[in-house]
């Protein structure tokens, strides 16, 4: 049986793995909430060019009017 190819992503001294929802730095595991973890692996998965606020808040924000701080925080 072939076990799954999980995805890791290094940037610098973190590494992130969507699939278990874990950020490291140089091995000791980083407190993300859901959230900013999900906006972060967007971040990443469209680094081939410039994501806008704008569709981070329609992306996660589903549209609502929220304040721009929200996104800044996450």
């Amino acid at each position: 049986m072939v076990a799954p190819i999980q995805k890791r992503y290094r940037l610098g001294d973190f590494e992130l793995e969507p699939d278990t929802l874990r950020l490291t730095f140089q091995g000791t595991s980083v407190p993300l909430t859901h959230k900013p973890f999900q906006v972060l692996i967007y971040l990443i998965e469209h680094r081939e060019r410039v994501v806008a606020r704008r569709e981070l808040l329609e992306t996660f924000w589903q549209g609502h009017d929220v304040y721009e701080e929200s996104l800044t925080k996450c």
